[in-house]
C-alpha cells in the first residue's frame, strides 16, 4: 500500500489542473490514502521488501512514475490554455495578462476562460471517473518498482507535439478570422487614407474575436471532450 500511496500522492501533487496549489494538503493526503487502499484491495498489490535499499529504490521509482503520469495528464488538460494563449496574442489581449497563482506565471483572459471551460467539462462529462480508471489501470501496465520512462521518452515527446497541434487546431479558426480582419482593415486604410484604422482596429478585432469564440464554442467543447475521453488511453499507452 505504501508504494501505491507514493505514486498516487505524487500524481495528485503534479496534476495541478485538478488540484491547484490552494488545495489543502490534508485533503490530498487523505484522498491518496483512500485511493491507495482501494488499489491495494482490488488489484492485490503485494510487493516483498527484502531490505532498506529495496524500500528506497521502489519508493524512488514510484515517485518518478507519479511525476510523469501527472505531467502527462497536466499536459492533456493544458491543451486549451495553449489555444487561449495563441488567440490572446492575435486579439491583442496578451498585454492584459494577470498573475495566475495556480501556475505561478502570467495568464491571459481567453486562456483562463478556456481553462475553466475545460475543467467544467471534465466534471460534467464524468472525466474524473475516466481519470481515476486510468490511474488504477496504470498499476497493471506499470508494475511497482519499474521505470518505463526511459523506454517511452519518444511517446511523451509525441504526446507533447500532438497536444500542441490540438491547441493550434482549436485556435486556428479564430486566428484565421482575425488575420482576415487585419487584411480587410489594411485594404480599407489604403482605400480611405482619412480613416484612422489604428483607432477602430483594436475594438473591431476584439468584437470579431469574441463573436467567433462564441460561435466556435461547440467545436471547442467537442475537442476538449475528446481530449478528456482519451485520458485513460494516454495513461495506458505510457508503457
Amino acid at each position: 500500500m505504501i508504494f501505491s500511496f507514493i505514486r498516487l500522492s505524487t500524481f495528485l501533487a503534479t496534476c495541478k489542473s485538478i488540484f491547484p496549489p490552494g488545495t489543502p494538503n490534508t485533503f490530498k493526503v487523505l484522498l491518496s490514502l483512500m485511493l491507495s487502499g482501494l488499489v491495494s484491495l482490488n488489484l492485490g498489490i503485494n510487493v516483498p521488501i527484502d531490505n532498506m535499499y529495496t524500500l528506497i529504490a521502489y519508493s524512488a521509482t514510484e515517485v518518478l512514475n507519479g511525476l510523469f503520469l501527472g505531467y502527462i495528464t497536466y499536459l492533456a488538460l493544458n491543451t486549451v490554455q495553449i489555444a487561449g494563449s495563441l488567440i490572446d496574442n492575435q486579439m491583442g489581449l496578451s498585454m492584459a495578462s494577470i498573475y495566475d497563482p495556480q501556475t505561478g506565471a502570467q495568464s491571459t483572459l481567453i486562456q483562463k476562460l478556456f481553462y475553466w471551460v475545460a475543467i467544467t467539462l471534465l466534471f460534467v462529462t464524468n472525466g474524473h471517473h475516466l481519470l481515476l480508471n486510468g490511474i488504477f489501470k496504470s498499476f497493471e501496465m506499470i508494475p511497482i518498482g519499474t521505470v518505463p520512462i526511459l523506454d517511452n521518452f519518444q511517446y511523451i515527446l509525441k504526446l507533447f507535439i500532438e497536444y500542441f497541434a490540438i491547441g493550434f487546431q482549436i485556435a486556428l479558426p479564430i486566428i484565421s478570422t482575425l488575420i482576415m480582419s487585419d487584411l480587410i482593415l489594411g485594404l480599407i486604410s489604403r482605400s480611405v487614407p482619412q480613416l484612422n484604422v489604428m483607432i477602430i482596429g483594436m475594438p473591431l478585432k476584439l468584437l470579431v474575436g469574441i463573436i467567433i469564440i462564441f460561435a466556435s464554442l461547440p467545436f471547442i467543447g467537442n475537442e476538449i471532450n475528446q481530449v478528456i475521453l482519451d485520458l485513460p488511453k494516454i495513461l495506458n499507452g505510457y508503457r
